[in-house]
């Protein structure tokens, strides 16, 4: 299962946490965590939450994990000293067995208190946004949008995939792609870089495949995970294969949203 989403779309944009320091929460915590700085120059980011509970992150940003932690996007994160924001760690830690992807972004809000010093509180602001809206007058959907009520009481997001589908509940995307199964249309990002507001009006839980050619492909010769199926080239648009493959379209918008100020982070402490 993927915790960090470095590859994998955020959500709909809401922020994990009330304003608070997280210092004063009481969360669960990882076992054991072991933290070295990653000097390697490597574009690659990869990630892991094995079914044994061991997260491994390898070449993370700090900016990334704060991000990752609190399910937000990179535009809902203000504030802090880029020097320390930028710099990148290898984490291997212990979350127990069974833990839960929420369970894991508790943990890591918590080591980034202990160990990066991280403070932050949360304000509201008004950011470019998304309405997500049905493309035809007619309502009729595309083919790859299909409502899924046997979902309906889902199971926690610990099953894992089965033949490269994820369960219910479940997301797996990576640039280009995104396969949903079981969700409702305000839990799916889209690989777009504003929040998305739902505003089809559709109820209960779908199924969805997307694929689309990213409007920023990696460079030449940059190093991709290997479980990363190919990023469709030649493909349309993101805005186009909603579309003609979901029978939706993105109308621009403004919201007024949680965004996650940091006053404070550092350097971890030593292991």
């Amino acid at each position: 299962m993927r915790f960090l989403i470095v590859f994998v779309l955020a959500g709909i944009g809401a922020l994990a946490l009330s304003s608070q320091s997280l210092a004063q929460q009481s969360s669960p915590a990882f076992e054991v965590a072991s933290i070295r700085r990653n000097t390697s120059g490597s574009v690659r980011v990869s990630s892991d939450l094995s079914p044994a509970g061991r997260v491994t992150l390898t070449n993370v940003s700090v900016r990334e994990l704060i991000r990752d932690a609190f399910w937000a996007r990179d535009d809902q994160i203000v504030g802090g000293p880029p020097g320390v924001l930028h710099e990148r760690f290898d984490i291997v830690a212990n979350a127990g067995a069974n833990a839960s992807a929420e369970q894991v972004r508790q943990m890591m809000r918590a080591l980034l208190a202990e160990r990066f010093r991280l403070i932050t509180h949360t304000e509201k602001r008004e950011l470019p946004a998304y309405e997500l809206v049905l493309a035809r007058s007619d309502g009729r959907l595309g083919p790859r949008l299909r409502p899924r009520p046997d979902c309906a009481g889902r199971p926690p997001d610990t099953a894992p995939p089965r033949d490269g589908r994820p369960p219910c509940g479940g997301v797996l995307a990576s640039p280009g792609r995104v396969m949903a199964r079981g969700m409702l249309l305000a839990e799916i990002g889209f690989g777009v870089d504003r929040m998305v507001m739902d505003r089809t009006g559709l109820s209960g839980y779908f199924d969805v495949e997307l694929e689309y050619t990213p409007e920023q492909l990696p460079r030449a010769g940059a190093e991709l995970p290997k479980d990363l199926p190919p990023i469709p080239r030649d493909g349309p648009s993101i805005f186009t294969a909603l579309q003609e493959q979901l029978g939706l379209k993105l109308q621009p918008s403004t919201a007024v949203v949680d965004v996650l100020v940091i006053d404070s982070v550092a350097s971890p402490r030593p292991n």
